[in-house]
């Protein structure tokens, strides 16, 4: 199991990573419930990789978003089938996220949420197939305390942060940052979200604080225009804008790096 010196002596940029309804740092008090889930989730993370039926489903995974599959494998992704996980994976019935209300573990993809130290905080869901909230937190009906993960409050692929360079990269999505990181070799962050609120803003002006290292945002040119809204592109956290399809000289427009980096490898057939 975790030591709890483990989680307490992380720097500021952990610290502020997690803001919880009551407003508290992490290294001030922490619920009960989140220092157990923190311990299962980092069980489950040494053990996964073991996971035979794992292994496969997120290598179906890496196929549909045309990842190189020991990208994904490498990140341990959890393929949550329902009571097969619970099966496979039997200390996550003692976690919050068996109590989940909003179908957190039928047919979806868990992709960790962790620190920067690597810790596991929480899981956000994916679900490939659907239509409309894609993405989702664990949420547990009329018991906040078990509810503590919002994705207001917290970044994504924040482990990125240990690779070398003078640069971060943030982007929106959850496999924008994957594929940053893959497919340039640089640390990329998942806003999680058009939105960047206080918390979030707080918690990259603290990465700029702890890594000297410049942000450098990379907009979504996607029809809602959300992800270029002077709200987010005009924000002064930003060192530089990646204008990707003018980096590039892209043939078409498109709509953000995930999407590009995917169809520049299956014309390559690189990531197979």
């Amino acid at each position: 199991m975790i030591n709890v010196n483990d989680i307490l002596n992380i720097d500021e940029v952990a610290s502020s990573q997690y803001k919880f309804q009551r407003n508290l740092p992490i290294d001030i008090d922490i619920d009960t419930v989140i220092y157990n889930d923190m311990e299962i989730y980092n069980e489950v993370d040494k053990v996964i990789a073991e996971d035979e039926l794992n292994t496969r489903a997120v290598n179906e995974l890496a196929a549909f978003r045309v990842f190189k599959p020991d990208f994904l494998l490498k990140k341990h992704i959890v393929c949550a089938d329902g009571l097969g996980l619970l099966q496979r994976q039997k200390i996550f019935k003692y976690s919050s996220l068996a109590m989940t209300d909003n179908n957190f573990l039928t047919n979806k993809y868990l992709l960790p949420i962790r620190l920067p130290n690597g810790l596991v905080f929480t899981y956000m869901s994916y679900d490939p197939n659907a239509d409309i909230n894609r993405y989702t937190m664990p949420s547990v009906k009329n018991n906040p305390r078990y509810s503590y993960a919002h994705q207001g409050s917290m970044l994504g692929n924040l482990e990125s942060l240990n690779i070398s360079g003078n640069e971060i990269y943030c982007a929106e999505g959850f496999f924008d940052a994957y594929r940053l990181e893959e497919s340039m070799g640089v640390p990329g962050i998942a806003l999680l979200g058009s939105n960047l609120t206080k918390t979030k803003y707080r918690i990259l002006r603290e990465i700029k604080k702890k890594t000297g290292k410049r942000l450098i945002y990379v907009p979504d040119i996607d029809a809602n225009k959300a992800g270029t809204g002077n709200k987010l592109i005009g924000s002064d956290i930003w060192d530089n804008i990646f204008n990707f399809n003018l980096e590039f000289n892209t043939d078409k427009v498109y709509k953000d790096i995930d999407q590009y980096f995917r169809e520049q490898a299956e014309k390559s057939g690189d990531w197979q």
